[in-house]
């Protein structure tokens, strides 16, 4: 409504209570600086506010802003107004929204609850242009518990077949990517990427671990966390789970081969239960799977 408008006018111009609160950033570690970035809300003066307040560093030509009013507080005054937009998801022409994401390997889709019936129509777009969704909880604590949604869309492989399988589920890794591993150096970021289906609903809510080990065997990093941050028994027989972690290397690793390896498990009652994995051929390799060797000078 128009009160909402002018509560949204005031902190995209910093006023009253809104003038010393910082700006933050809702996109997780994995966001790729310059990828596309749709805002979604019913009006302009709330995807401003998104912009300005919860998209800090994220520049305006990356962005898409859905649920403009034009004629409604008309944002001229602005310094830097939006530069794309549209009154509505229904007036996004497929024409527009595959030139805008075009190229990009990851969208991101920061959303409300008062669109999410229209937002229907994007996620059926974006899946018939290749991308798969994750929702992404967010996790900055003064938004945690908020009314803003945060949607990761992936573009999926395009060659996915099975590279190891976990569990009575038939839990399967079906792609995977170490972005950085070319040249592994002390503090450097690897991105490990992943994809992931199941003949079943899983068993468990599972976590999946990613370990480097040296050569004895001894782990150096772990990265353990829901495949995609999702509840794996929500999962849907045959439906397509991509998930990204950070591997952070130490500053201090010394030269070296180090092996990345991934693997399942759950807890319950405080115990873990590895899941056994087999390769493609079906043979097992244990409860934890190979994926490559990084070579440190």
């Amino acid at each position: 409504g128009r009160f909402a408008e002018r509560i949204y006018r005031l902190a995209v111009h910093r006023l009253t209570i809104f003038a010393n609160d910082p700006a933050v950033n809702l996109l997780p570690q994995s966001y790729q600086p310059g990828s596309p970035v749709i805002l979604h809300a019913p009006s302009r003066w709330e995807t401003l506010y998104m912009r300005e307040w919860l998209l800090v560093g994220v520049p305006e030509q990356a962005l898409l802003h859905v649920g403009s009013t034009p004629n409604d507080f008309p944002t001229a005054e602005l310094a830097v107004p939006p530069g794309r937009e549209v009154p509505a998801m229904e007036a996004l022409s497929e024409t527009e929204l595959t030139a805008f994401v075009d190229g990009a390997e990851q969208v991101w889709l920061l959303t409300v609850p008062e669109v999410e019936a229209q937002n229907a129509l994007f996620f059926a777009r974006m899946e018939a242009l290749g991308f798969v969704p994750t929702p992404y909880p967010i996790q900055h604590p003064r938004f945690r518990i908020s009314r803003f949604a945060v949607w990761r869309f992936q573009r999926a492989p395009q060659v996915a077949a099975p590279v190891y399988r976990f569990g009575a589920e038939d839990i399967t890794l079906l792609a995977w990517e170490l972005v950085g591993r070319e040249a592994p150096a002390p503090c450097a970021d690897l991105r490990l990427q992943s994809w992931w289906t199941s003949e079943a609903v899983p068993l468990h809510n599972y976590s999946l671990t990613a370990v480097l080990v040296d050569a004895a065997g001894a782990p150096l990093i772990n990265r353990d966390a829901a495949p995609g941050d999702t509840l794996m028994q929500l999962w849907a027989p045959g439906q397509l789970i991509f998930d990204e972690r950070v591997l952070p290397l130490p500053c201090d690793l010394p030269p070296g081969n180090y092996d990345l390896l991934v693997g399942l498990y759950h807890v319950e009652q405080g115990a873990f239960t590895d899941l056994s994995a087999h390769d493609a051929a079906g043979h097992p390799v244990g409860n934890r799977a190979y994926l490559t060797t990084l070579v440190v000078p």
